[in-house]
């Protein structure tokens, strides 16, 4: 019946074209006539059709690249240096474990935040000026015009002073408090 179908946990043991179960990227949703996407976080409604709305989800390409993005073997890691005084942060793309390395899986979104984290920590690093941000984000994307990162980034001294102190100041001095005061 029209607008009454339910989640039934037995859809996520269903394969998709792909070969992938359904429990592979599916959860329950808001409701009973919701599923999750958990590459998309997206709420998929499901009260018309049911399993066959998940079907027509997983075939969309939004949902194809954020799976290929979680997914993709290329994975990118973070690494703050301070050896040798190098005051650095830097994107590593290279697949080579490491004690000082962590490792990210990022959708198109997750990117864009990240990359603006990136030079939001450069600067804090550095001691730019956070009036130096404003109209950075348009430099970015004429320098790096293929770079949907670069494209998407938003940033101006409003921001990244708020990101500082409010932001990741809280959690990196916070955790340096707790750290020291507690161990």
């Amino acid at each position: 019946m029209p607008r009454q179908t339910k989640y039934q946990e037995d859809w996520l043991s269903l394969t998709y074209p792909t070969g992938n179960e359904v429990s592979f990227w599916c959860d329950k949703g808001k409701d009973d006539f919701h599923c999750f996407c958990r590459f998309c976080k997206k709420d998929i409604p499901i009260c018309n059709s049911g399993k066959l709305q998940l079907f027509q989800h997983a075939n969309f390409a939004k949902h194809k690249k954020s799976v290929k993005d979680a997914t993709d073997l290329s994975q990118s890691k973070l690494k703050i240096s301070t050896a040798n005084g190098d005051r650095g942060l830097c994107l590593d793309k290279t697949t080579a474990s490491s004690s000082s390395m962590t490792r990210w899986n990022f959708n198109e979104e997750e990117k864009i935040i990240s990359a603006e984290i990136l030079y939001i920590l450069h600067a804090a690093v550095n001691n730019i000026s956070f009036s130096s941000f404003d109209g950075i984000s348009q430099l970015f994307s004429r320098m790096f015009p293929r770079g949907e990162e670069a494209k998407g980034m938003k940033l101006s001294s409003r921001k990244v002073a708020y990101e500082i102190s409010h932001g990741l100041g809280l959690v990196w001095f916070g955790g340096v408090y707790w750290r020291k005061n507690h161990f």
